[in-house]
């Protein structure tokens, strides 16, 4: 039934429409900002292009797990929060957090004191900017 009731609507639709004279031309559709969600995406490309293959396996995990969970290039989180969604040691958090702040893709805003609670760490929104610093690290070891 719903299938012969789009077919109506449809009919109707195109009906109207050739019913209507076109009083203007057509015009090109307006450019449109980028979106953050199209942002997101630009910068998700370039750590997956450029920089992942030079990042092991842990640093690229706690990668993905910081980028999953940014809002506005800031995100609140535990190590130990890290640590169980990147299925790694909370050891492997806090040394792929090094190497991550040393090739300066994210960078702490504030850091906790307190046992169990979350820092604040930025990110940075254009990975590629960091291939300098990622490939010297890289031919280093």
């Amino acid at each position: 039934m719903t299938k012969d009731l789009n077919a109506v609507l449809m009919g109707k639709r195109k009906a109207r429409e050739a019913a209507s004279p076109a009083t203007a031309p057509a015009r090109a559709p307006l450019a449109k900002p980028a979106s953050p969600a199209s942002d997101r995406w630009q910068t998700l490309n370039a750590f997956v292009d450029v920089i992942a293959p030079r990042l092991t396996l842990a640093e690229r995990a706690v990668w993905f797990v910081l980028y999953r969970h940014a809002r506005d290039g800031v995100v609140d989180v535990s190590s130990r929060g890290l640590a169980t969604a990147a299925a790694v040691d909370k050891m492997t958090v806090v040394r792929a957090l090094r190497v991550l702040e040393a090739v300066g893709l994210v960078w702490p805003v504030w850091k906790s004191g307190r046992k169990g609670s979350p820092s604040k760490y930025a990110m940075h929104h254009r990975p590629g900017e960091c291939l300098a610093r990622v490939l010297a690290r890289s031919a280093a070891r």
